[in-house]
This record gives structure tokens, C-alpha cells and sequence, in this order.
């Protein structure tokens, strides 16, 4: 995980979240987040969030440095791609839920 890049918080709902890079036979291909149940110390649910080249925005596959912010209902989260390149997801919080 030396190369993961991690962040991490705790969402308004009282979920632990990482966004993180998952090994993989590439560099930095597989950014995740993983999230937990409401206050729980372990994670119980993961998602892709970038998986390799993205053809429609032209970019990738090194997805990398990710920072984060919950606001109005959202997780924002920011990261680069190949280091020149910025991004942003937004995804509702609800969606973290995991049920």
C-alpha cells in the first residue's frame, strides 16, 4: 500500500471513509473508497471510483492524491491524474451507506 495515497475522514453520518489507491498490475489505476457503518471502526463496503484510462475525460490512468469534503449531502472528492490533470467526483453521501 506504499503507493496508496490515502485520505480519510469521518462523514456527518458517523462513517469512517478512505479513498485509496488498491493494488493493482498497474500504477495507480484503482482509486476506492471504502467506507464503514455508522460508527463503526471497520470498513464494511468499497466502490471503484476511477479504474484505469477514462475515455471520456481523456485522462488516466495514474489516478492519485485524493482530498475530500463533505457538503450539502455530497462527498466531493478531488484527486490528479498523471499528475497534470485534476479531477472531481461528487458522491452522495446516501450512497456511502451500504445497505
Amino acid at each position: 500500500m506504499g503507493a496508496a495515497k490515502m485520505y480519510g475522514g469521518i462523514l456527518s453520518t458517523g462513517q469512517r471513509y478512505v479513498i485509496a489507491n488498491m493494488p493493482t498490475s498497474g500504477y495507480r489505476d484503482l482509486l476506492v473508497v471504502a467506507a464503514s457503518h455508522p460508527r463503526e471502526p471497520t470498513f464494511s463496503s468499497l466502490w471503484k471510483l476511477r479504474d484505469g484510462y477514462a475515455e471520456n475525460l481523456g485522462v488516466g490512468s495514474e489516478w492519485s492524491y485524493p482530498s475530500a469534503v463533505e457538503w450539502d449531502g455530497f462527498l466531493y472528492v478531488v484527486y490528479t491524474s498523471e499528475k497534470r490533470h485534476c479531477v472531481m467526483s461528487a458522491i452522495p453521501v446516501e450512497a456511502l451507506a451500504g445497505e
